[in-house]
């Protein structure tokens, strides 16, 4: 993704430097990764011009509106859009709410003027794609939503020019799972590690103030937090899934709270004082819940990680332990077969508890596949793993 100097450029030698030239540096390196991400999303990585033949539109001439293909959100026919909109909010919300519904249906509705900030036109688009996909598995459309698909990706090429901002993470977010879903994972991959540096640069893996000397409103905090605690679980599901390493140091770097356990009507645009956890299932209660297995999983995973060649079955099994103990001391309402609604969502979460159970021994089982002594239907490890 590096750019070599040319002949005349000094490199930048310090942070004090780079602090003063960031446009120039988002310049050079902006529109080469838009051409990179858009072939990975292709399949046509091989055909992507080298860096330096990449020549970034100056910013100022980059108009915020003039026109679908310019900047400025168009929405479809209403006609053609809600449906899609309510398998959106009916499904994928339900197992990932990283949006505010009330806010995003008053904008689609006229109630709320439609979002100008960077990245709007990728997530309603990717909303409307997510929606027909989920459509067509009910049978009520024939389409995946690849067609709302193709304008957000345009819009992501040339948003990606100017910058970051939360609506675009929650956008790509949409996207890397929509990528992921239809058999694309590793251009979902991607994507979902384009949408995590775009979160840590804007700062939303930290907890900020609300209303005071000009800090975010109680609202645009929460979705910073619930948009993290989103990336998070879905960086977790993608390594434990893949074997790969973690996209974050949960351990070190981040200080986000947890989402708050709250109902959409108890937190809206002119909320000044945040709402308190209730004791009882509520939308999110589903995200906070991942976010709990996300955290102690990559913690377990972290230290069987660093066990070399490979971990014991008596450290796997204590980290089993482990987890298993953290799990039982979570709320009531949040144990598996606990009643009340969004049954569906929390038994998504139940399944991955147990999917991550199993994934613990996974290391003990691949060393012995690799293992070209002929002794591993012998090792201790790999029969107290099958036992």
């Amino acid at each position: 993704m590096g750019q070599t100097l040319g002949a005349n450029e000094a490199p930048l030698q310090t942070v004090q430097q780079i602090n003063q030239s960031p446009d120039m540096i988002s310049q050079k390196f902006a529109s080469a990764d838009a051409r990179i991400l858009d072939g990975h999303m292709n399949g046509s990585v091989a055909s992507v011009p080298p860096a330096n033949d990449v020549k970034p539109p100056r910013l100022s001439k980059l108009p915020i509106s003039g026109g679908e293909g310019h900047g400025e959100l168009v929405l479809p026919p209403h006609d053609e859009i809600m449906p899609l909109v309510e398998s959106f909010f009916r499904y994928f919300h339900t197992l990932t709410p990283i949006l505010h519904e009330p806010t995003v249906r008053a904008q689609i509705m006229g109630a709320l003027p439609l979002p100008t900030d960077r990245g709007s036109r990728v997530l309603f688009y990717m909303i409307f794609a997510t929606g027909a996909f989920d459509s067509a598995l009910e049978g009520d459309i024939d389409n995946s939503g690849e067609q709302y698909y193709e304008k957000a990706r345009a819009a992501l090429q040339e948003d990606l020019l100017l910058g970051g901002s939360l609506t675009l993470v929650q956008g790509l977010t949409i996207m890397a799972i929509w990528l992921q879903r239809i058999s694309r994972p590793n251009a979902g991959y991607v994507c979902l590690g384009l949408a995590i540096r775009m979160a840590i640069t804007l700062g939303i893996h930290v907890s900020t103030p609300n209303n005071k000397n000009g800090g975010l409103t109680v609202l645009e905090s929460e979705m910073r937090h619930r948009t993290y605690w989103g990336l998070v679980a879905l960086e977790t599901g993608h390594c434990m899934t893949y074997g790969r390493p973690h996209g974050f140091n949960l351990h070190s770097l981040s200080t986000a709270r947890l989402p708050i356990n709250t109902d959409d009507g108890l937190l809206t645009v002119s909320t000044s004082v945040a709402p308190t956890d209730v004791d009882r299932v509520t939308l999110y209660t589903a995200l906070i819940n991942q976010a709990w297995l996300s955290e102690m999983a990559s913690h377990s995973l972290d230290r069987l990680s660093r066990s070399l060649p490979s971990p014991t079955a008596e450290q796997i099994k204590w980290c089993g332990d482990q987890f298993r103990e953290q799990l039982a001391a979570l709320p009531s309402y949040m144990q598996p077969g606990a009643p009340g609604p969004y049954k569906f969502a929390r038994a998504v979460q139940t399944w991955r508890a147990r999917d991550y159970q199993s994934i613990l021994y996974r290391p003990v089982l691949l060393s012995a596949a690799w293992n070209t002594s002929g002794l591993a239907s012998s090792d201790e490890n790999v029969k107290q793993v099958i036992e």
